[in-house]
């Protein structure tokens, strides 16, 4: 029931990291833009997975006022010009700095835990 709070305090990172990457006097603008892209693109995906969730049995008349509508999607999703990933942004397929093979080799690498 907290949804429209937890896209606030988002929206609010996202402006605080897009106010830092603005800031001539920091050296740490290009780093900081990344992080704001990634976290624009995890905020999408968090609006989808939000929006998919149901109404606890016994809160149907809280159901309106709290639910995210597909306009309401579509204007907060205007935080990102370019697509996201396809996939989404914690999946474990295939780790970021390797394709999931070895480099010497070319089989798949297993690592075990």
């Amino acid at each position: 029931m907290k949804r429209k709070e937890i896209v606030a305090q988002v929206k609010d990172w996202i402006s605080d990291l897009d106010t830092q990457t603005n800031d001539k006097r920091s050296g740490r603008g290009l780093c900081l833009n990344i992080n704001t892209l990634a976290l624009k693109r995890h905020f999408n995906f968090l609006l989808d997975e939000l929006a998919k969730l149901k109404v606890p049995p016994g809160l149907e008349d809280l159901a309106e006022e709290n639910s995210l509508n597909e306009a309401q999607l579509s204007e907060m999703k205007l935080y990102t010009a370019e697509p996201g990933p396809t996939s989404p942004p914690c999946s474990n397929s295939t780790s970021f700095y390797s394709q999931g093979e070895d480099d010497e080799s070319g089989t798949p690498m297993h690592f075990e835990s």
